[in-house]
């Protein structure tokens, strides 16, 4: 839940950017249409739940695909008529529907098209990209994935150090976080639709392919990062104990320290 906020939230800050927005002013107005528009639909995620699974509400799997499909295009294209990207439209309306009693329902209707639909995304943005671009690009892609497994394995680290996990559970949480970033795609197909730098799109997509090799070697081999964090912790000093003194009438348990003496 935590990720589906901060990404709704990400579209509305991305608003101005991918709107070409020129100067402060027009900034400041994009970025507030995006952002109030994503309040509203918040509100109605918040509040308007019920009445809005009673409308769809239905025995009909047929009637409840019509009814999900209408809404996300709806209200995608109100979006796009207030200048805000349909992303977030169709995003908010997910979260709404997820709230509702035919959620589970619409998740497992949905997969089907999910599947359909992100395949001809992803065939269109590649016949986009001139593969001579990408090579163009090899340089940043290198240094971006690089820094990308360098820092994602850092911060598993720090998640399983923070909840005191062990040693092989932080080496598989580290490794599953290099993930292949699809989302970026998306990302960058919003960018060269509103005519930022024409780089960007070769870069993403051989960013993301980069990823998509690297993320599953990377899990399948925990076992290499657990052993390496093994061999660091034994080269690290340990911590002693402090030596107590045992008197000499004891049966060896060490003695505790005895408070000072009181002043005569």
């Amino acid at each position: 839940m935590v990720e589906d906020i901060f990404l709704a939230l990400y579209l509305a800050a991305l608003q101005p950017v991918i709107s070409g927005a020129q100067g402060v002013g027009d900034m400041v107005l994009q970025g507030a249409k995006a952002f109030g528009f994503l309040l509203l639909l918040a509100a109605a995620a918040r509040y308007g739940t019920k009445p809005v699974g009673r409308l769809i509400e239905t025995r009909d799997n047929e009637l409840l695909v019509i009814s999900f499909l209408g809404a996300a295009v709806l209200v995608a294209g109100v979006a796009e008529v207030l200048g805000v990207a349909d992303a977030i439209g169709a995003f908010m309306v997910g979260l709404i529907l997820a709230g509702t009693p035919s959620g589970p329902r619409i998740r497992d209707l949905v997969h089907p098209l999910r599947d359909a639909f992100a395949a001809i995304f992803f065939f269109a943005f590649g016949l986009s990209i001139d593969p001579g671009d990408i090579v163009s690009v090899v340089g940043p892609v290198t240094a971006a994935a690089v820094l990308t497994l360098v820092m994602n394995v850092i911060a598993g680290l720090l998640v399983a150090q923070v909840y005191r996990y062990g040693i092989d559970p932080a080496a598989e949480i580290a490794t599953t976080l290099v993930v292949r970033g699809e989302f970026a795609l998306i990302l960058a197909a919003m960018a060269a639709g509103a005519g930022l730098d024409a780089r960007l799109a070769p870069f993403i997509a051989g960013y993301v392919l980069v990823l998509a090799v690297l993320g599953p070697i990377a899990a399948g081999r925990a076992h290499l990062l657990a052993r390496a964090l093994r061999t660091g912790q034994g080269l690290l000093p340990r911590r002693t104990a402090p030596a107590y003194d045992v008197g000499p009438e004891s049966d060896g348990t060490p003695s505790a320290p005895q408070p000072a003496e009181a002043e005569r």
